[in-house]
């Protein structure tokens, strides 16, 4: 009988460079997985990269409106991430776009609803000129994963001058 040899080194793997942008400080193994970046303070973007995004039409309901029933304005929500020296960000970012022919001001309220668990965002938009874009940067987990839970959009006191 051949009794299997025990490994020698029980070490664990990881850059073991300490002036890489990826150090790992527990690590007693250099995996070869170093790396360098020209400045490793942290606030060098390496990449960065649109994990997901959709489109939502939004209609004016109120029937005295003079878009009833008409798509007034379209949102874009953008899950963006960025890469940077030792760390990664990740950010959702709102479009609202007016596509009427007027400036609109509104409210919205828009939720996210993961299994029971409701994260959301609320603001105001005012004087959105025709064809021109509203955007609010949300940050960390505004929203949950965009394709996979059902998104709320409302909007309220929409005014058209």
């Amino acid at each position: 009988i051949v009794e299997p040899t025990p490994p020698t080194n029980q070490g664990v793997l990881g850059c073991t460079e300490a002036n890489a942008c990826n150090y790992e400080p527990n690590a007693t193994e250099n995996n070869g997985s170093c790396y360098t970046c020209s400045d490793c303070s942290g606030a060098t973007l390496e990449s960065s990269s649109i994990r997901q995004s959709i489109d939502i039409n939004v209609f004016d309901l109120n029937p005295s409106s003079p878009y009833y029933n008409q798509v007034f304005s379209t949102l874009n929500i953008t899950w963006h991430e960025e890469k940077y020296c030792r760390s990664a960000v990740d950010n959702f970012i709102i479009t609202f776009r007016n596509v009427t022919s007027n400036t609109i001001t509104f409210d919205y309220y828009i939720e996210s609803n993961g299994n029971g668990t409701i994260r959301s965002k609320q603001g105001f938009v005012q004087s959105l000129t025709a064809g021109n874009s509203f955007v609010k940067e949300e940050g960390d987990n505004a929203f949950w994963n965009l394709v996979a839970v059902p998104i709320t959009v409302r909007v309220n006191s929409i005014q058209y001058q």
